[in-house]
């Protein structure tokens, strides 16, 4: 049950969202009780979470959201979560958590420039760089 596993990883909100999907589905399942009583023990959770990051306004849909984000930072999809994360800093601006999660994205991808917002250069960029910089006649300014 992906709502169970969800649960254990510490995402609450998607595995909130999955036990409601679930009930609504199989309301007569032979597991009908357990998703309530999962459902009882993970609200005051998500509702500390949704308090505590900002999304009061949205409730628990940003708290999915940035389930999902941690989700693709775990598995290795960088490129997904970074798409993520700017879907969520478009619905909530505030959020310390999603930028937080934006830069590590930019590092792993090699995005070095937009975490730091400054230019990076490799050695040899560098050297020419001082080069450059220093010149004083015409040739060596070429």
């Amino acid at each position: 049950m992906y709502a169970q596993e969800s649960m254990y990883c510490g995402r609450f909100g998607i595995a909130h969202v999955n036990y409601q999907l679930f009930l609504q589905r199989w309301s007569d399942h032979a597991n009908v009780q357990k998703a309530k009583n999962a459902i009882e023990l993970i609200e005051p959770e998500c509702e500390a979470r949704i308090q505590g990051m900002g999304f009061a306004d949205a409730g628990i849909q940003l708290l999915v959201m940035h389930d999902e984000v941690l989700e693709c930072i775990q598995s290795g999809k960088f490129a997904d979560a970074a798409q993520k994360c700017l879907e969520l800093l478009k619905r909530s601006p505030d959020c310390m958590s999603a930028r937080n999660n934006l830069a590590l994205v930019y590092f792993q991808i090699g995005n070095i420039e937009k975490v730091t917002e400054c230019k990076v250069l490799d050695r040899s960029e560098l050297i020419l760089d001082i080069f450059a910089t220093r010149a004083r006649t015409h040739e060596a300014k070429l």
